[in-house]
C-alpha cells in the first residue's frame, strides 16, 4: 500500500480585547504566539484543489478539515504543490507553520492527525490544583506531552529507525533537526508499546508548546479585560497599574497549577518556587503622551514553561 500523509492546520488569528494590546509569547526566540503566524487557514492552501476536487469553504472546524485533508491524501498520496513543487510535509516544514502538523502513515483507514488531536484536546488546563503544584505533584493539573502516547485505533508502522528519523527529523540526543527529516510524525513500536513520535509541528516547536502558548496569551487578555470591565474604572496610578499586574498574576497562578509554569525546588531551598516574574514600569516613569492616550505600561511576564522530557540516557559504569 502507498505512503500517505494526513495533515491538520488551523491559522492563528489576532485578538484584540478593549483598547489593549494583542500580548505576544516566545519561546526561544523562535515562535510568536497572540499573533497571525500561519497563513493562510484554507485547505486548499495547504493541498491545492485541483479538477474534480470539491471545494471546501474555509472554516474553523478541526473535525471536518481534518477528514477532509486524510481524505485528500488518500486521493492523491503523493500531491505536490504547483506553486511550491514537494510534499505537503515539506511545504508546511519550509512555511515554518506553527499550527499545523503531518502525519505519516501507511494505512489509509488510521487516521492519526485527527487522533492526535482529538487526544490533545483533552488537555483541559483550566483545571487544575493550585496546592499540589505547589507541593511539588507533577500531575497538579492536566499538562501534557503528545510523544510516547497511544492513540486510539492507530496501530504503529514497520518502518527501522532510520526511516523513522528522516520522517521525524529527531537525532537521538540531539533533538530535532531540519536536515535529518521533515518534522512530520508518525506512531512507532517501541518496547511493544505503540507510540507517537515527535509530536511536533511545522516549525519544529512542540504541539503542547502551541497549546500553552494560546491557552496563555488568551487567558492574560481575558483576565486583563475583566479587570478593566469590572471596575468603574482602573485610575492611572501605580495602584491602578497594580490592579491590572493582579489580573495578570491570578492568572499566573492558573499556569502553575495547570502543571505549565516550572516549579521547582532550588538546591538550598525547602519549598517549590514558581518560576515565573512580573515586572510592571512606575506610571511617573511613562511618557506624558501615553498617559494622555491611556495607555497603561506594558507588564512583562517572564516564567519557565516547564515542558517534558522527550529523551532520556543513563551513564552505567561496572566496578569490581
Amino acid at each position: 500500500m502507498d505512503d500517505r500523509l494526513s495533515c491538520i492546520g488551523r491559522g492563528a488569528r489576532r485578538r484584540h480585547m478593549g483598547r489593549s494590546q494583542p500580548s505576544e509569547w516566545r519561546s526561544g526566540g523562535a515562535h510568536h504566539l497572540g499573533r497571525a503566524t500561519d497563513r493562510p487557514d484554507r485547505r486548499d492552501d495547504l493541498l491545492p484543489n485541483q479538477p474534480g476536487d470539491e471545494h471546501l469553504p474555509a472554516r474553523d472546524d478541526a473535525r471536518r478539515l481534518g477528514r477532509d485533508h486524510d481524505r485528500h491524501a488518500e486521493r492523491h498520496p503523493h500531491r505536490h504543490s504547483p506553486q511550491f513543487g514537494g510534499s505537503i510535509a515539506v511545504y508546511v516544514q519550509s512555511k515554518g507553520y506553527n499550527r499545523s502538523f503531518v502525519f505519516y502513515r501507511t494505512d489509509a483507514m488510521l487516521y492519526g492527525a485527527l487522533a492526535m488531536l482529538a487526544y490533545a484536546s483533552t488537555g483541559d488546563l483550566d483545571r487544575g490544583n493550585l496546592r499540589a503544584a505547589q507541593r511539588g505533584d507533577i500531575n497538579s493539573g492536566n499538562a501534557y506531552t503528545l510523544t510516547f502516547k497511544k492513540l486510539a485505533g492507530i496501530t504503529a508502522f514497520n518502518k527501522n529507525s532510520a526511516v523513522v528519523q528522516a520522517i521525524t527529523g529527531f537525532v537521538p540526543g540531539l533533538g530535532l533537526n531540519p536536515a535529518q527529516g521533515h518534522y512530520k510524525n508518525c506512531c512507532v513500536n517501541v518496547g511493544d508499546l505503540d507510540m507517537v513520535v515527535e509530536a511536533s509541528v511545522g516549525s519544529g516547536a512542540f504541539i503542547d508548546e502551541i497549546h500553552v502558548g494560546d491557552w496563555i496569551v488568551a487567558q492574560t487578555q481575558e483576565s486583563m479585560l475583566s479587570a478593566l470591565a469590572n471596575n468603574p474604572r482602573i485610575p492611572y496610578t501605580n495602584p491602578g497599574a497594580g490592579i491590572l499586574t493582579n489580573a495578570v498574576d491570578t492568572f499566573m497562578q492558573r499556569g502553575v497549577a495547570a502543571g505549565v509554569v516550572a516549579t521547582d525546588l532550588p538546591a538550598d531551598g525547602e519549598e517549590f518556587v514558581s518560576e515565573y516574574q512580573i515586572r510592571v514600569d512606575l506610571v511617573e516613569n511613562i511618557p506624558a503622551s501615553q498617559r494622555c492616550n491611556r495607555i497603561a505600561p506594558d507588564i512583562r511576564v517572564d516564567f519557565r514553561y516547564a515542558g517534558a522530557f522527550h529523551y532520556g540516557s543513563a551513564s552505567i559504569i561496572m566496578r569490581f
